[in-house]
């Protein structure tokens, strides 16, 4: 309960949450009146998972979020859906206050267990559910394999199960950004099926879909990029969009501008943190660099970063000053307390402050403890 929460105010400043109700796999979303909190089942439908990754916004006066929706798609594939919820009323007191709509639909996903029929198995190989079969040689078959048919012929094959780790749902809508801008609401999103970076605009009311960073050939079946992990969007006054993402092959952070907002060409993404120290690898080696990053952009263009060294577990902090067409960057470790820490940094309003959630492990004791930290860079 209560994953991937995104907070607003509404106009008597009392918190409104919107989150993923991981026990029932569905979106939920809680208001405080200045009494006591209500919460109820934002959007929900039986032998789905919706909810992951939600986010919200102003817009208007009103609450608008967004969040990803997963199901069995055509031909036992996964069907991803980004949904796009906008309140008519601040604060929206029930369902019924909101409307829905799809903002991008992907039917290529493979196949999740959890959305497979009975008697049917996903198979890895085709990333489809399946129907199992009877008549494999050796019967039954061995852990983590299962009777299908191949071509006709009963045969063994690997299937991912409830056992399979994943460390992302290999989804259309992974590290959803909601923002707004003179055109309209915007999304960047982390396509995981292909490895894109994807960017998702509403000009006009028609969602358009537009690649900034990835695969930059045909997509399908040769996708070989994987940009868009931890991707945070700042859209502008002016209409440009400032995207800061992960390169899932190389581990480092990266950011890219966007003149006017997609579909515009976007210009050359910029190597932020490489997971190295000044150019030289740390004495562990390069580190893995740029989870839950988050960023805002001034007045003057100067980009900043707060984000995670997922290796040494510390806050990092990245400031871009423009420079001719790029940025000159400068990068830093944020010292605090003695912990596991850099989970989740958020800018705190207007302040210099960041908070980030940290974790300390006392090994004596076997005890984990986590709290939230605040901090001046």
């Amino acid at each position: 309960m209560g994953l991937w929460t995104n907070l607003q105010l509404d106009p008597n400043n009392h918190p409104m949450v919107v989150y993923y109700d991981a026990t029932n796999t569905q979106a939920k979303f809680a208001f405080y009146d200045g009494t006591s909190w209500t919460s109820y089942v934002l959007d929900s439908k039986a032998g789905a998972d919706i909810g992951r990754y939600a986010k919200m916004i102003i817009v208007n006066g009103n609450p608008v979020v967004a969040f990803l929706g997963m199901e069995k798609g055509m031909g036992g594939n996964l069907r991803s859906r980004i949904i796009v919820g906008r309140a008519t009323a601040n604060p929206p007191t029930s369902a019924s206050s909101w409307t829905f709509e799809d903002a991008a639909v992907d039917e290529t996903g493979p196949c999740m267990p959890a959305f497979c029929a009975a008697g049917q198995v996903c198979v890895k190989s085709t990333g489809a559910c399946t129907a199992t079969a009877s008549g494999c040689t050796p019967s039954p078959c061995g852990t983590g394999t299962a009777c299908v048919s191949v071509n006709g012929t009963p045969t063994c094959s690997t299937i991912i199960d409830s056992s399979t780790v994943t460390s992302y749902p290999d989804a259309y809508g992974d590290y959803i950004s909601l923002a707004s801008g003179p055109q309209g609401l915007g999304m960047a999103i982390y396509d995981r099926i292909h490895g894109n970076l994807v960017a998702l605009t509403n000009a006009g009311g028609k969602w358009t879909a537009t690649t900034l960073d990835g695969e930059t050939g045909t997509m399908a079946p040769n996708n070989t990029g994987d940009d868009g992990i931890a991707t945070s969007l700042v859209i502008a006054q002016n209409g440009d969009w400032h995207v800061t993402y992960v390169n899932g092959i190389l581990e480092q952070l990266q950011y890219l501008i966007v003149p006017g907002g997609p579909p515009a060409k976007p210009f050359a993404p910029e190597v932020v943190d490489n997971g190295t120290n000044g150019g030289m690898p740390y004495p562990d080696g390069i580190h893995i660099i740029g989870d839950d990053a988050s960023l805002k952009v001034d007045s003057g263009g100067t980009v900043t970063i707060v984000y995670q060294d997922s290796t040494a577990g510390t806050l990092r902090y990245a400031s871009g000053v423009p420079s001719g067409a790029t940025h000159k960057w400068t990068t830093r470790t944020v010292t605090q307390q003695n912990g596991f820490a850099g989970f989740f940094p958020r800018f705190v309003g207007t302040t210099p402050q960041v908070s980030n959630f940290y974790r300390k492990t006392d090994h004596a004791a076997d005890e984990v403890t986590g709290d939230v930290a605040f901090v001046t860079p």
